[in-house]
């Protein structure tokens, strides 16, 4: 994934996993040359994602958001900087141990067998959400879930370069959807 605007992306991924057709009925109304407007891009996004929600069957739509999840960790390294975290520990099971105890502000680990409960809680960083265009969203505003596919392909490739094989994540809640805190569980065995 080239380092690009991410509404080039977001636009891009939803052109080729919709088809062109029905991604022009879902990406209707927003000049995306224009990031400026916060606001405004965020009113957009979310109902692009509510668009995305009618017009697409979950399989699809979910492939669409993991897979933009999953580039963004990979453009940012974040899998690199798991893995390599990950190397300073003789064993999975101690790395593991070490996240649990040792959370930072906004992220934890809990494990519970061959799950983890991944918690991002982005107002202990003074915003909504950690993606961009929903950081400052107001309380009262809600985006589907869907939109959070996105962050559970960002989990899912971190989590599969630590562990060096294929993991399964679910999404529980989210911030933009009205929770206090962001949940994904991290099957690391599935079936």
């Amino acid at each position: 994934m080239a380092e690009e605007s991410f509404l080039t992306e977001f636009c891009s991924a939803i052109r080729n996993g919709a088809g062109s057709e029905i991604s022009s009925k879902i990406l209707e109304g927003f000049d995306v040359q224009d990031e400026s407007d916060t606001d405004r891009l965020a009113d957009w996004i979310a109902g692009v994602v509510s668009r995305l929600d009618n017009e697409t069957p979950p399989d699809i739509r979910s492939r669409i958001m993991r897979g933009m999840g999953y580039g963004c960790a990979v453009m940012h390294n974040a899998h690199t900087e798991a893995k390599q975290k990950r190397g300073k520990f003789g064993s999975l099971d101690e790395y593991i141990a070490h996240e649990e105890e040792n959370p930072y502000p906004g992220y934890s680990v809990t494990r519970e067998g061959d799950r983890l409960l991944v918690t991002y809680n982005p107002s202990e960083m003074q915003v909504r959400c950690y993606c961009g265009p929903f950081g400052h969203l107001p309380p009262e505003k809600k985006v589907s879930l869907t939109y959070c596919e996105c962050s559970a392909g960002h989990v899912e490739c971190i989590w599969r370069h630590v562990t060096g094989k294929p993991v399964s994540v679910d999404v529980l809640c989210s911030c933009i959807d009205g929770e206090d805190a962001c949940k994904f569980v991290v099957n690391l065995n599935p079936k």
